[in-house]
Protein backbone atom coordinates (compact mmCIF):
# COMPACT_ATOMS: atom_id res chain seq x y z
CA UNK A 1 0.00 0.00 0.00
CA UNK A 2 2.77 2.43 0.88
CA UNK A 3 4.64 1.94 -2.39
CA UNK A 4 1.39 2.58 -4.24
CA UNK A 5 1.04 5.94 -2.50
CA UNK A 6 -1.55 4.84 0.08
CA UNK A 7 0.74 5.68 2.99
CA UNK A 8 -1.97 6.65 5.48
CA UNK A 9 -3.85 3.41 4.75
CA UNK A 10 -0.62 1.45 5.20
CA UNK A 11 0.00 3.09 8.60
CA UNK A 12 -3.60 2.41 9.67
CA UNK A 13 -3.14 -1.24 8.76
CA UNK A 14 0.35 -1.84 10.16
CA UNK A 15 0.37 0.28 13.30
CA UNK A 16 -2.20 -1.84 15.24
CA UNK A 17 -0.31 -5.01 14.27
CA UNK A 18 2.96 -3.50 15.44
CA UNK A 19 1.50 -2.25 18.71
CA UNK A 20 -0.11 -5.67 19.31
CA UNK A 21 3.32 -7.32 19.23
CA UNK A 22 4.10 -8.02 15.58
CA UNK A 23 7.59 -6.55 15.86
CA UNK A 24 9.59 -8.77 13.54
CA UNK A 25 12.10 -7.03 11.30
CA UNK A 26 9.86 -7.29 8.23
CA UNK A 27 6.77 -5.69 9.82
CA UNK A 28 8.84 -3.10 11.68
CA UNK A 29 10.88 -2.34 8.59
CA UNK A 30 7.82 -1.81 6.43
CA UNK A 31 6.11 0.45 9.00
CA UNK A 32 9.28 2.48 9.54
CA UNK A 33 9.70 2.70 5.79
CA UNK A 34 6.21 4.12 5.43
CA UNK A 35 7.06 6.85 7.94
CA UNK A 36 10.29 7.49 6.04
CA UNK A 37 8.32 7.88 2.80
CA UNK A 38 5.97 10.28 4.56
CA UNK A 39 8.98 12.31 5.67
CA UNK A 40 10.41 12.42 2.14
CA UNK A 41 7.07 13.62 0.83
CA UNK A 42 6.35 16.24 3.50
CA UNK A 43 9.80 16.97 5.12
CA UNK A 44 7.91 16.85 8.45
CA UNK A 45 10.51 15.77 11.05
CA UNK A 46 7.78 14.05 13.10
CA UNK A 47 7.71 11.29 10.48
CA UNK A 48 11.51 11.06 10.46
CA UNK A 49 11.52 10.62 14.26
CA UNK A 50 8.84 7.91 14.12
CA UNK A 51 10.77 6.09 11.40
CA UNK A 52 14.00 6.26 13.43
CA UNK A 53 12.28 5.04 16.60
CA UNK A 54 10.89 1.89 14.93
CA UNK A 55 14.03 1.08 12.94
CA UNK A 56 16.23 1.51 16.01
CA UNK A 57 14.01 -0.50 18.37
CA UNK A 58 13.96 -3.41 15.96
CA UNK A 59 17.69 -3.26 15.33
CA UNK A 60 18.40 -3.42 19.07
CA UNK A 61 16.02 -6.39 19.36
CA UNK A 62 16.77 -8.43 16.20
CA UNK A 63 20.16 -7.13 14.99
CA UNK A 64 18.90 -7.16 11.39
CA UNK A 65 21.31 -5.26 9.18
CA UNK A 66 18.30 -4.10 7.12
CA UNK A 67 16.76 -2.18 10.01
CA UNK A 68 20.26 -1.36 11.27
CA UNK A 69 21.40 0.54 8.20
CA UNK A 70 18.10 2.39 8.07
CA UNK A 71 18.42 3.28 11.77
CA UNK A 72 21.89 4.65 11.02
CA UNK A 73 20.61 6.69 8.07
CA UNK A 74 17.64 8.09 9.99
CA UNK A 75 19.98 9.09 12.85
CA UNK A 76 22.05 11.04 10.32
CA UNK A 77 18.91 12.71 8.96
CA UNK A 78 17.61 13.68 12.41
CA UNK A 79 20.94 15.19 13.45
CA UNK A 80 22.58 12.34 15.42
CA UNK A 81 25.66 11.91 13.26
CA UNK A 82 27.72 10.18 15.95
CA UNK A 83 25.02 7.59 16.56
CA UNK A 84 24.75 7.05 12.81
CA UNK A 85 28.47 6.26 12.65
CA UNK A 86 28.23 3.92 15.63
CA UNK A 87 25.41 1.82 14.15
CA UNK A 88 26.99 1.90 10.69
CA UNK A 89 30.18 0.44 12.19
CA UNK A 90 28.18 -2.36 13.83
CA UNK A 91 26.48 -3.13 10.51
CA UNK A 92 29.86 -3.36 8.74
CA UNK A 93 31.12 -5.86 11.32
CA UNK A 94 27.87 -7.82 11.18
CA UNK A 95 27.91 -8.27 7.39
CA UNK A 96 31.62 -9.02 7.17
CA UNK A 97 32.49 -10.31 3.71
CA UNK A 98 29.28 -10.50 1.64
CA UNK A 99 28.58 -13.12 -1.02
CA UNK A 100 29.65 -11.97 -4.47
CA UNK A 101 26.02 -12.02 -5.70
CA UNK A 102 24.34 -10.48 -2.63
CA UNK A 103 23.35 -7.06 -3.97
CA UNK A 104 21.63 -5.81 -0.82
CA UNK A 105 24.45 -6.76 1.53
CA UNK A 106 27.00 -5.05 -0.75
CA UNK A 107 24.85 -1.92 -1.12
CA UNK A 108 24.32 -1.84 2.65
CA UNK A 109 28.08 -1.96 3.25
CA UNK A 110 28.52 0.91 0.80
CA UNK A 111 25.93 3.03 2.63
CA UNK A 112 27.44 2.18 6.02
CA UNK A 113 30.92 3.30 4.91
CA UNK A 114 29.39 6.46 3.44
CA UNK A 115 27.79 7.27 6.81
CA UNK A 116 31.14 6.71 8.52
CA UNK A 117 32.65 9.11 5.97
CA UNK A 118 34.97 6.36 4.72
CA UNK A 119 34.57 7.56 1.16
CA UNK A 120 37.07 5.28 -0.59
CA UNK A 121 35.51 2.15 0.93
CA UNK A 122 32.03 3.44 0.15
CA UNK A 123 32.92 4.04 -3.51
CA UNK A 124 34.48 0.58 -3.78
CA UNK A 125 31.33 -1.16 -2.52
CA UNK A 126 29.01 1.04 -4.55
CA UNK A 127 30.99 0.14 -7.68
CA UNK A 128 30.66 -3.54 -6.79
CA UNK A 129 26.90 -3.18 -6.14
CA UNK A 130 26.42 -1.48 -9.51
CA UNK A 131 28.27 -4.34 -11.19
CA UNK A 132 26.30 -7.06 -9.37
CA UNK A 133 22.98 -5.29 -10.00
CA UNK A 134 23.58 -4.56 -13.68
CA UNK A 135 20.28 -4.78 -15.54
CA UNK A 136 18.27 -5.11 -12.30
CA UNK A 137 16.71 -1.70 -12.63
CA UNK A 138 14.43 -2.07 -9.60
CA UNK A 139 17.35 -2.69 -7.25
CA UNK A 140 19.50 0.03 -8.78
CA UNK A 141 16.67 2.54 -8.65
CA UNK A 142 16.02 1.78 -4.96
CA UNK A 143 19.65 2.60 -4.18
CA UNK A 144 19.45 5.73 -6.33
CA UNK A 145 16.41 6.92 -4.37
CA UNK A 146 18.27 6.39 -1.09
CA UNK A 147 21.26 8.33 -2.41
CA UNK A 148 18.99 11.20 -3.47
CA UNK A 149 17.79 11.37 0.14
CA UNK A 150 21.25 11.03 1.71
CA UNK A 151 22.88 13.72 -0.42
CA UNK A 152 20.77 16.29 1.46
CA UNK A 153 22.61 15.40 4.70
CA UNK A 154 26.09 14.09 3.81
CA UNK A 155 28.51 14.34 0.94
CA UNK A 156 27.74 11.79 -1.78
CA UNK A 157 30.40 11.67 -4.52
CA UNK A 158 29.13 12.50 -8.00
CA UNK A 159 30.82 9.35 -9.26
CA UNK A 160 28.52 7.30 -7.01
CA UNK A 161 25.41 9.13 -8.17
CA UNK A 162 26.38 8.42 -11.79
CA UNK A 163 26.73 4.71 -11.05
CA UNK A 164 23.06 4.48 -10.13
CA UNK A 165 21.53 7.26 -12.19
CA UNK A 166 18.64 5.84 -14.20
CA UNK A 167 19.08 4.78 -17.82
CA UNK A 168 17.22 6.41 -20.66
CA UNK A 169 13.66 5.20 -21.21
CA UNK A 170 12.15 5.22 -24.70
CA UNK A 171 8.78 4.80 -26.32
CA UNK A 172 9.27 3.64 -29.90
CA UNK A 173 7.23 3.80 -33.09
CA UNK A 174 8.22 3.38 -36.71
CA UNK A 175 7.32 2.20 -40.20
CA UNK A 176 6.88 -1.41 -41.19
CA UNK A 177 8.67 -2.95 -44.17
CA UNK A 178 7.05 -1.71 -47.39
CA UNK A 179 4.05 -3.77 -48.47
CA UNK A 180 2.15 -3.10 -51.72
CA UNK A 181 3.47 0.46 -51.81
CA UNK A 182 3.82 2.25 -55.14
CA UNK A 183 6.28 4.74 -53.67
CA UNK A 184 9.13 3.20 -51.58
CA UNK A 185 9.34 4.35 -47.97
CA UNK A 186 11.03 1.53 -46.04
CA UNK A 187 12.22 -1.18 -48.46
CA UNK A 188 13.76 -4.24 -46.82
CA UNK A 189 17.10 -3.33 -48.46
CA UNK A 190 17.67 -0.48 -45.97
CA UNK A 191 16.61 -2.41 -42.85
CA UNK A 192 20.13 -3.23 -41.68
CA UNK A 193 21.15 0.43 -41.98
CA UNK A 194 18.06 1.51 -40.03
CA UNK A 195 18.92 -1.09 -37.40
CA UNK A 196 22.43 0.33 -37.00
CA UNK A 197 21.09 3.87 -36.67
CA UNK A 198 18.60 2.76 -34.02
CA UNK A 199 21.35 1.03 -32.06
CA UNK A 200 23.55 4.15 -32.23
CA UNK A 201 20.71 6.34 -30.93
CA UNK A 202 20.19 3.93 -28.03
CA UNK A 203 23.88 4.15 -27.16
CA UNK A 204 24.00 7.94 -27.54
CA UNK A 205 21.01 8.43 -25.22
CA UNK A 206 21.95 5.57 -22.84
CA UNK A 207 18.51 4.03 -23.46
CA UNK A 208 18.22 0.66 -21.74
CA UNK A 209 14.47 0.45 -21.12
CA UNK A 210 12.10 0.43 -24.08
CA UNK A 211 8.39 0.25 -24.87
CA UNK A 212 7.24 -0.79 -28.35
CA UNK A 213 5.06 -3.07 -30.41
CA UNK A 214 6.59 -5.76 -32.65
CA UNK A 215 5.66 -5.20 -36.29
CA UNK A 216 8.14 -6.15 -39.01
CA UNK A 217 10.70 -3.49 -39.78
CA UNK A 218 11.31 -0.70 -37.29
CA UNK A 219 9.73 -2.27 -34.21
CA UNK A 220 11.66 -5.51 -34.46
CA UNK A 221 14.89 -3.65 -35.27
CA UNK A 222 14.44 -1.50 -32.14
CA UNK A 223 13.70 -4.58 -30.03
CA UNK A 224 16.74 -6.48 -31.30
CA UNK A 225 19.07 -3.52 -30.78
CA UNK A 226 17.86 -2.95 -27.20
CA UNK A 227 18.23 -6.63 -26.30
CA UNK A 228 21.76 -6.72 -27.72
CA UNK A 229 22.66 -3.83 -25.41
CA UNK A 230 21.36 -5.79 -22.41
CA UNK A 231 18.31 -3.59 -22.01
CA UNK A 232 14.82 -4.28 -20.72
CA UNK A 233 12.27 -4.68 -23.50
CA UNK A 234 8.53 -4.19 -22.93
CA UNK A 235 6.38 -5.25 -25.88
CA UNK A 236 2.68 -4.52 -26.42
CA UNK A 237 0.53 -6.39 -28.92
CA UNK A 238 -2.76 -4.70 -29.84
CA UNK A 239 -4.74 -7.92 -30.24
CA UNK A 240 -4.37 -11.72 -30.58
CA UNK A 241 -0.91 -12.86 -31.66
CA UNK A 242 -1.96 -14.84 -34.76
CA UNK A 243 -3.93 -11.91 -36.12
CA UNK A 244 -1.02 -9.57 -35.43
CA UNK A 245 1.34 -11.85 -37.33
CA UNK A 246 -1.02 -11.81 -40.31
CA UNK A 247 -1.53 -8.04 -40.34
CA UNK A 248 1.91 -6.79 -39.34
CA UNK A 249 4.65 -9.39 -39.82
CA UNK A 250 4.04 -12.28 -42.23
CA UNK A 251 3.87 -10.24 -45.43
CA UNK A 252 7.56 -9.33 -44.97
CA UNK A 253 8.64 -12.98 -45.16
CA UNK A 254 9.50 -15.93 -42.93
CA UNK A 255 12.72 -14.29 -41.70
CA UNK A 256 10.74 -11.54 -39.98
CA UNK A 257 8.33 -14.06 -38.45
CA UNK A 258 11.30 -15.92 -36.97
CA UNK A 259 12.81 -12.68 -35.64
CA UNK A 260 9.42 -11.79 -34.13
CA UNK A 261 9.27 -15.14 -32.30
CA UNK A 262 12.84 -14.83 -31.03
CA UNK A 263 12.20 -11.37 -29.59
CA UNK A 264 8.94 -12.51 -28.02
CA UNK A 265 10.84 -15.07 -25.93
CA UNK A 266 13.06 -12.37 -24.41
CA UNK A 267 10.65 -9.51 -23.65
CA UNK A 268 7.97 -8.54 -21.15
CA UNK A 269 4.76 -9.02 -23.16
CA UNK A 270 1.44 -7.24 -22.58
CA UNK A 271 -1.70 -7.55 -24.71
CA UNK A 272 -3.90 -4.51 -25.18
CA UNK A 273 -6.60 -7.12 -25.74
CA UNK A 274 -6.29 -10.86 -26.32
CA UNK A 275 -9.30 -10.78 -28.60
CA UNK A 276 -9.03 -10.93 -32.40
CA UNK A 277 -8.48 -7.92 -34.65
CA UNK A 278 -11.77 -7.78 -36.59
CA UNK A 279 -10.31 -4.88 -38.61
CA UNK A 280 -10.71 -2.44 -35.72
CA UNK A 281 -7.96 0.10 -36.45
CA UNK A 282 -8.75 1.93 -33.19
CA UNK A 283 -6.77 -0.84 -31.49
CA UNK A 284 -3.60 0.48 -33.15
CA UNK A 285 -4.40 4.01 -32.02
CA UNK A 286 -4.95 2.87 -28.43
CA UNK A 287 -1.75 0.79 -28.67
CA UNK A 288 0.25 3.95 -29.38
CA UNK A 289 -1.30 5.77 -26.43
CA UNK A 290 -0.50 2.88 -24.06
CA UNK A 291 3.11 2.62 -25.27
CA UNK A 292 3.65 6.36 -24.79
CA UNK A 293 1.93 6.45 -21.40
CA UNK A 294 3.80 3.39 -20.13
CA UNK A 295 7.15 4.99 -20.90
CA UNK A 296 6.13 8.15 -19.02
CA UNK A 297 4.92 6.17 -16.00
CA UNK A 298 8.20 4.26 -15.84
CA UNK A 299 10.32 7.38 -16.19
CA UNK A 300 8.42 9.01 -13.32
CA UNK A 301 9.04 5.94 -11.15
CA UNK A 302 12.75 5.94 -11.95
CA UNK A 303 13.49 9.68 -11.66
CA UNK A 304 14.23 9.77 -15.38
CA UNK A 305 12.83 11.40 -18.48
CA UNK A 306 11.15 9.59 -21.39
CA UNK A 307 12.26 9.87 -25.00
CA UNK A 308 10.22 9.15 -28.11
CA UNK A 309 12.38 7.42 -30.71
CA UNK A 310 10.83 6.99 -34.14
CA UNK A 311 11.53 5.91 -37.69
CA UNK A 312 9.40 8.26 -39.79
CA UNK A 313 9.59 9.28 -43.44
CA UNK A 314 9.53 13.06 -43.47
CA UNK A 315 8.36 13.01 -47.09
CA UNK A 316 5.23 10.99 -46.30
CA UNK A 317 2.93 13.30 -44.35
CA UNK A 318 -0.23 11.22 -44.78
CA UNK A 319 -1.55 10.04 -41.45
CA UNK A 320 -3.18 6.64 -41.00
CA UNK A 321 -5.23 5.87 -37.90
CA UNK A 322 -2.81 4.21 -35.50
CA UNK A 323 0.13 4.70 -37.88
CA UNK A 324 3.56 6.11 -37.05
CA UNK A 325 2.67 9.76 -37.68
CA UNK A 326 -0.51 9.32 -35.65
CA UNK A 327 1.41 7.92 -32.68
CA UNK A 328 4.03 10.67 -32.83
CA UNK A 329 1.26 13.27 -32.69
CA UNK A 330 0.18 11.75 -29.35
CA UNK A 331 3.59 12.49 -27.78
CA UNK A 332 2.88 15.13 -25.12
CA UNK A 333 6.33 16.78 -25.04
CA UNK A 334 7.71 19.04 -27.75
CA UNK A 335 11.24 18.08 -26.77
CA UNK A 336 12.67 14.62 -25.99
CA UNK A 337 11.93 13.33 -29.48
CA UNK A 338 14.43 11.71 -31.82
CA UNK A 339 13.61 10.66 -35.40
CA UNK A 340 15.45 8.51 -37.92
CA UNK A 341 14.42 9.48 -41.46
CA UNK A 342 14.53 6.52 -43.88
CA UNK A 343 14.23 8.91 -46.84
CA UNK A 344 17.95 9.65 -46.49
CA UNK A 345 18.82 6.01 -47.24
CA UNK A 346 16.74 5.60 -50.41
CA UNK A 347 18.60 5.27 -53.70
CA UNK A 348 16.24 7.79 -55.31
CA UNK A 349 14.87 10.96 -53.71
CA UNK A 350 11.54 10.23 -52.02
CA UNK A 351 8.30 11.47 -53.55
CA UNK A 352 6.41 13.74 -51.16
CA UNK A 353 3.04 12.26 -50.24
CA UNK A 354 0.48 14.61 -48.77
CA UNK A 355 -2.83 13.74 -47.27
CA UNK A 356 -5.06 13.82 -44.24
CA UNK A 357 -6.12 10.95 -42.04
CA UNK A 358 -6.45 7.62 -43.81
CA UNK A 359 -8.83 5.12 -42.21
CA UNK A 360 -8.68 1.64 -43.69
CA UNK A 361 -12.00 0.22 -44.88
CA UNK A 362 -13.45 -2.79 -43.18
CA UNK A 363 -15.83 -5.52 -44.26
CA UNK A 364 -17.25 -5.47 -40.75
CA UNK A 365 -20.34 -3.31 -40.31
CA UNK A 366 -19.57 -0.05 -38.52
CA UNK A 367 -22.32 -0.73 -35.96
CA UNK A 368 -20.52 -3.89 -34.80
CA UNK A 369 -17.02 -2.42 -34.63
CA UNK A 370 -15.44 -1.98 -31.21
CA UNK A 371 -14.66 1.38 -29.68
CA UNK A 372 -12.05 2.32 -27.09
CA UNK A 373 -13.84 3.26 -23.90
CA UNK A 374 -12.84 4.17 -20.34
CA UNK A 375 -14.70 2.12 -17.75
CA UNK A 376 -15.52 2.76 -14.09
CA UNK A 377 -16.92 0.23 -11.65
CA UNK A 378 -17.63 1.33 -8.08
CA UNK A 379 -19.13 -0.51 -5.13
CA UNK A 380 -20.21 0.80 -1.73
CA UNK A 381 -18.55 -1.15 1.07
CA UNK A 382 -20.93 -1.98 3.90
CA UNK A 383 -24.12 -1.96 1.85
CA UNK A 384 -24.85 -5.62 2.55
CA UNK A 385 -24.82 -4.89 6.31
CA UNK A 386 -27.52 -2.22 6.10
CA UNK A 387 -30.65 -2.85 8.10
CA UNK A 388 -33.84 -3.17 6.05
CA UNK A 389 -35.08 0.19 7.30
CA UNK A 390 -31.83 1.85 6.15
CA UNK A 391 -32.29 0.83 2.52
CA UNK A 392 -34.58 3.77 1.68
CA UNK A 393 -31.97 6.15 3.14
CA UNK A 394 -29.38 4.59 0.90
CA UNK A 395 -31.50 4.96 -2.20
CA UNK A 396 -32.90 8.41 -1.51
CA UNK A 397 -30.05 10.02 0.41
CA UNK A 398 -26.77 8.51 -0.71
CA UNK A 399 -27.58 8.07 -4.40
CA UNK A 400 -29.32 11.46 -4.51
CA UNK A 401 -26.28 13.08 -2.88
CA UNK A 402 -24.05 11.53 -5.52
CA UNK A 403 -26.41 12.74 -8.23
CA UNK A 404 -26.50 16.28 -6.81
CA UNK A 405 -22.72 16.49 -6.39
CA UNK A 406 -22.18 15.37 -9.99
CA UNK A 407 -24.94 17.52 -11.47
CA UNK A 408 -22.47 20.08 -12.91
CA UNK A 409 -20.10 17.43 -14.29
CA UNK A 410 -20.38 15.99 -17.82
CA UNK A 411 -22.44 12.82 -17.61
CA UNK A 412 -20.93 9.56 -18.78
CA UNK A 413 -22.07 8.19 -22.12
CA UNK A 414 -23.33 5.17 -20.18
CA UNK A 415 -24.33 5.26 -16.51
CA UNK A 416 -26.05 2.47 -14.60
CA UNK A 417 -26.56 1.37 -11.01
CA UNK A 418 -27.27 -2.09 -9.63
CA UNK A 419 -28.07 -1.96 -5.93
CA UNK A 420 -24.87 -0.51 -4.48
CA UNK A 421 -22.83 -0.71 -7.69
CA UNK A 422 -22.12 2.17 -10.08
CA UNK A 423 -21.06 1.57 -13.70
CA UNK A 424 -19.94 4.43 -15.94
CA UNK A 425 -18.25 4.78 -19.32
CA UNK A 426 -16.57 7.80 -20.89
CA UNK A 427 -14.73 8.41 -24.15
CA UNK A 428 -11.49 9.62 -22.52
CA UNK A 429 -9.43 8.85 -19.44
CA UNK A 430 -9.46 12.30 -17.82
CA UNK A 431 -13.25 12.62 -17.64
CA UNK A 432 -13.40 9.13 -16.14
CA UNK A 433 -10.80 9.76 -13.45
CA UNK A 434 -12.36 13.09 -12.51
CA UNK A 435 -15.73 11.35 -12.15
CA UNK A 436 -13.99 8.81 -9.87
CA UNK A 437 -12.34 11.60 -7.85
CA UNK A 438 -15.71 13.22 -7.22
CA UNK A 439 -17.19 9.93 -6.07
CA UNK A 440 -14.27 9.41 -3.70
CA UNK A 441 -14.53 12.98 -2.36
CA UNK A 442 -18.20 12.50 -1.50
CA UNK A 443 -17.35 9.53 0.71
CA UNK A 444 -14.33 11.27 2.24
CA UNK A 445 -16.23 14.29 3.54
CA UNK A 446 -19.83 13.22 4.16
CA UNK A 447 -21.15 12.58 7.68
CA UNK A 448 -23.31 9.53 6.93
CA UNK A 449 -24.52 9.14 10.53
CA UNK A 450 -26.48 12.38 10.26
CA UNK A 451 -28.28 10.79 7.33
CA UNK A 452 -29.19 7.60 9.16
CA UNK A 453 -26.45 5.49 7.57
CA UNK A 454 -23.39 3.70 9.02
CA UNK A 455 -20.39 5.93 9.75
CA UNK A 456 -17.91 3.64 7.99
CA UNK A 457 -19.42 3.68 4.50
CA UNK A 458 -16.63 3.64 1.93
CA UNK A 459 -16.42 3.19 -1.79
CA UNK A 460 -14.23 0.92 -3.90
CA UNK A 461 -13.40 2.26 -7.36
CA UNK A 462 -11.74 0.48 -10.29
CA UNK A 463 -10.89 1.98 -13.69
CA UNK A 464 -9.98 0.16 -16.88
CA UNK A 465 -9.76 0.92 -20.60
CA UNK A 466 -10.05 -1.18 -23.71
CA UNK A 467 -12.07 -2.07 -26.80
CA UNK A 468 -15.78 -2.69 -26.18
CA UNK A 469 -18.92 -3.11 -28.24
CA UNK A 470 -21.33 -0.19 -27.77
CA UNK A 471 -24.97 -0.35 -28.83
CA UNK A 472 -28.60 -0.11 -27.80
CA UNK A 473 -29.96 -2.84 -25.57
CA UNK A 474 -33.01 -4.10 -27.50
CA UNK A 475 -34.83 -4.87 -24.24
CA UNK A 476 -34.30 -1.58 -22.36
CA UNK A 477 -33.73 0.58 -25.46
CA UNK A 478 -30.78 2.17 -23.62
CA UNK A 479 -27.18 2.40 -24.81
CA UNK A 480 -24.94 -0.19 -23.18
CA UNK A 481 -21.45 -1.62 -23.57
CA UNK A 482 -20.36 -5.25 -23.79
CA UNK A 483 -17.18 -7.26 -24.01
CA UNK A 484 -14.37 -8.87 -22.06
CA UNK A 485 -12.96 -5.53 -20.88
CA UNK A 486 -16.24 -4.66 -19.15
CA UNK A 487 -15.88 -7.97 -17.31
CA UNK A 488 -12.25 -7.24 -16.45
CA UNK A 489 -13.15 -3.88 -14.90
CA UNK A 490 -15.90 -5.55 -12.90
CA UNK A 491 -13.41 -8.14 -11.57
CA UNK A 492 -10.94 -5.41 -10.58
CA UNK A 493 -13.40 -3.57 -8.35
CA UNK A 494 -13.80 -6.23 -5.60
CA UNK A 495 -10.03 -6.35 -4.99
CA UNK A 496 -9.57 -2.55 -4.83
CA UNK A 497 -8.84 -1.11 -1.38
CA UNK A 498 -11.86 0.85 -0.07
CA UNK A 499 -11.33 4.59 -0.27
CA UNK A 500 -8.74 4.35 -3.06
CA UNK A 501 -8.92 4.52 -6.85
CA UNK A 502 -7.37 1.52 -8.61
CA UNK A 503 -6.66 1.60 -12.34
CA UNK A 504 -5.31 -0.92 -14.81
CA UNK A 505 -1.98 -0.28 -16.50
CA UNK A 506 -3.86 0.33 -19.78
CA UNK A 507 -6.03 3.04 -18.21
CA UNK A 508 -3.11 4.60 -16.32
CA UNK A 509 -0.92 4.75 -19.42
CA UNK A 510 -3.72 6.34 -21.46
CA UNK A 511 -4.35 8.88 -18.68
CA UNK A 512 -0.73 9.96 -18.42
CA UNK A 513 -0.48 10.19 -22.22
CA UNK A 514 -3.50 12.53 -22.18
CA UNK A 515 -2.49 14.49 -19.06
CA UNK A 516 1.18 13.96 -18.15
CA UNK A 517 2.21 14.81 -14.59
CA UNK A 518 -1.31 16.01 -13.70
CA UNK A 519 -2.07 13.13 -11.30
CA UNK A 520 -0.16 11.08 -8.79
CA UNK A 521 -0.07 7.61 -10.34
CA UNK A 522 1.66 5.00 -8.18
CA UNK A 523 2.39 1.40 -9.04
CA UNK A 524 0.53 -1.11 -6.86
CA UNK A 525 1.71 -4.31 -8.55
CA UNK A 526 0.17 -7.31 -10.24
CA UNK A 527 -2.94 -8.40 -8.37
CA UNK A 528 -5.18 -11.45 -8.62
CA UNK A 529 -8.65 -10.55 -9.85
CA UNK A 530 -11.97 -11.73 -8.42
CA UNK A 531 -13.65 -14.95 -9.58
CA UNK A 532 -10.44 -16.44 -11.00
CA UNK A 533 -10.34 -13.85 -13.80
CA UNK A 534 -6.55 -13.92 -13.96
CA UNK A 535 -4.20 -11.12 -12.95
CA UNK A 536 -3.90 -7.44 -13.70
CA UNK A 537 -1.13 -4.86 -13.34
CA UNK A 538 -2.63 -2.06 -11.28
CA UNK A 539 -1.84 1.55 -10.32
CA UNK A 540 -3.38 3.84 -7.70
CA UNK A 541 -4.47 7.31 -8.85
CA UNK A 542 -4.81 10.39 -6.67
CA UNK A 543 -4.50 14.14 -6.85
CA UNK A 544 -0.96 15.37 -7.39
CA UNK A 545 0.95 15.96 -4.19
CA UNK A 546 4.14 17.93 -3.62
CA UNK A 547 7.13 15.58 -3.54
CA UNK A 548 10.59 16.00 -2.10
Amino acid sequence: MSKSGAREAAIDYLKPLFEAGARDSETAGILAGVYKDQFKLSTDTHFASKSLEIYQQNYIKDKSYYTGINAATMNQITGSGQKAKEIAGEVIEQIGTPADSDYWAIATLAEAHLLKKQTDEAVKFYQLAAKVGKGQFGQLNSTYGQLLLLKNYILVPNSVMKLFSPPGIAAFTGHMIDHNRQVPRFPVAISSQIGEQIKQKLVDENILIGYTSLACGSDILFAEALLKLGGELNVFLPFAKNDFLKTSVEFAGEEWVQRFEEVLEKCNLTYITEERFFNDDVLYEFLGKVIIGSSILRSDLMHSKPVLLSVLSEADTAKKVGGTKSVIDLWPFESNRININPDLLLSEPPVEIKGGIIDSKSSVEQSTKRKIRYILFADIVGFSKLEEEQTPQFMHILLKKISDELADYPRPGILNTWGDAIFAIYRNAKFTVEFAMRLKQIFDVTDWVKNGLPADLKIRIALHAGPVFVGKDPLTNKTNAYGSHINRAARMEPVAIPGLIYASNQFSAALVAESPWEYEINHVGIIKLAKDYGTQEVYMIDRKKTSY
